[in-house]
C-alpha cells in the first residue's frame, strides 16, 4: 500500500504593485441597490486615478474613454456618488468641486475617506473558514454562528444565554417624550429611531435637524439626510429663517470686503456663492473654492486676513 502524502499549495506571485483597493462597504452599497453598476465602475476608475487621498481632474471625455459610459450616464453617476449614504454614516463616496465652464477646466473630484466606516460595517464579522469543496472563504456573525461546524459535544452541558443588561438612557424623561412625539409623524422605522436616541447628539440638535430636513428635498432616505445634517452642521441652513448656512454667511462676509477692492470679482461671486463656490485671493493669486470643501474655512480665513491687511494699507 502506498502512503498518502499531504498536499502542499504554493503560490507563484510577485510583490503586489499597480493595484486598486476598494472598501468592501462599497460592494454592500451595490448589493443593496444604493448604487448602480455604472456608479461602481466610475467610482473604481476614480480610485484608480486618484488613489486613497488624491483628487481626479479627468474630464468627461477621458472618463467616457476609460469607462465606456456616455456623458449622460457619467453625469448621473457623479450626482449619485456625491450624495450621503446612511450606511456610511451620512458620508458620500466622492466630493465634487465644480469646474470653470468658461475656461473649460474639468471638475475636481476628491475621494472621501470611508475606511473607518468600512471597519464599523463589518465589525460583527468574527470568523472565516474555508470550504473543502470550493476553497472559498466565507464569514459569520454573532447572529448566524456555524452550528454544524462548531456544535458542542453531546456530553457538554447546555449553557444558558445571559440576558444583556438593560441600556440606561442618558436623556431625561422630558427629552425622550419630545423625541417620541417627533418620531410619530416621521417615516423612520424603530431601528432608525433607536439609532438617533442612542446617538451622542443632543436632543436640541436632533430637533433642529428635523426642522432643517423639512426645508430640504429628500432624495433617498430621511435618516441619511438627518445624519448628514447632524455630522456637517456648517453645510446646512439654520432654522432662524434666513435660509443661509454658516459657510454661505462667511463667504458673503468675505465678498463684502472684497467688493471694496475688486468690484468685478465680488459681483461675479454673488452668483457663484448661490451655486456653492467662491473666488478668493491668496498671496495675490485667484483661487476657486467650493463651500463644501474640507479646507474651505481655513482657506477663506487666510484670504480674509490678507484682505484686511490690504484694506488697512490703503487707508494709510
Amino acid at each position: 500500500m502506498f502512503k498518502e502524502l499531504p498536499s502542499k499549495v504554493s503560490f507563484q506571485e510577485i510583490p503586489r504593485t499597480h493595484f486598486t483597493q476598494i472598501p468592501n462597504v462599497v460592494y454592500e452599497l451595490l448589493k443593496h441597490r444604493e448604487i448602480t453598476a455604472s456608479d461602481f465602475l466610475l467610482y473604481s476608475v476614480y480610485r484608480r486615478i486618484a488613489g486613497e487621498e488624491g483628487a481626479c481632474w479627468v474630464g468627461t471625455r477621458g472618463l467616457e474613454h476609460q469607462t465606456g459610459l456616455n456623458k449622460t450616464t457619467i453625469t448621473k453617476c457623479k450626482k449619485n456618488l456625491s450624495r450621503p449614504f446612511s450606511l456610511l454614516g451620512g458620508k458620500s463616496l466622492i466630493h465634487i468641486t465644480p469646474c470653470d465652464r468658461k475656461k473649460e477646466i474639468a471638475d475636481t473630484v476628491m475621494i472621501i475617506d470611508i475606511w473607518e466606516e468600512n471597519g464599523k460595517a463589518f465589525k460583527k464579522s468574527l470568523t472565516c473558514t474555508i470550504s473543502r469543496n470550493r476553497g472559498v472563504p466565507f464569514q459569520t456573525t454573532e447572529e448566524e454562528p456555524f452550528k454544524k461546524i462548531y456544535s458542542p459535544p453531546l456530553s457538554s452541558p447546555q449553557l444558558k444565554k445571559e440576558k444583556p443588561d438593560k441600556e440606561i438612557s442618558l436623556r431625561s424623561d422630558e427629552e425622550e417624550r419630545s423625541l417620541e412625539l417627533l418620531f410619530e409623524d416621521s417615516p423612520l422605522n424603530n431601528r432608525e429611531r433607536k439609532k438617533l436616541v442612542d446617538s451622542p447628539h443632543s436632543t436640541e440638535k436632533i430637533l433642529q435637524a428635523f426642522e432643517i430636513a423639512k426645508t430640504q428635498k429628500i432624495k433617498k432616505s430621511l435618516m441619511g439626510l438627518l445624519l448628514n445634517i447632524l455630522e456637517n452642521p456648517l453645510e446646512w441652513p439654520t432654522v432662524s429663517g434666513d435660509n443661509l448656512c454658516p459657510r454661505m454667511k462667511i463667504a458673503l462676509r468675505y465678498n463684502e470686503k472684497l467688493a471694496k477692492i475688486h468690484k468685478n470679482t465680488a459681483k461675479l461671486n454673488q452668483v457663484r456663492i448661490k451655486n456653492g463656490w467662491i473666488r478668493i485671493r491668496i498671496d495675490g493669486k485667484g483661487l476657486s473654492v467650493s463651500l463644501k470643501a474640507p479646507d474651505f474655512l481655513e482657506d477663506i480665513k487666510k484670504a480674509e486676513k490678507q484682505l484686511d491687511e490690504e484694506l488697512n494699507y490703503k487707508k494709510m
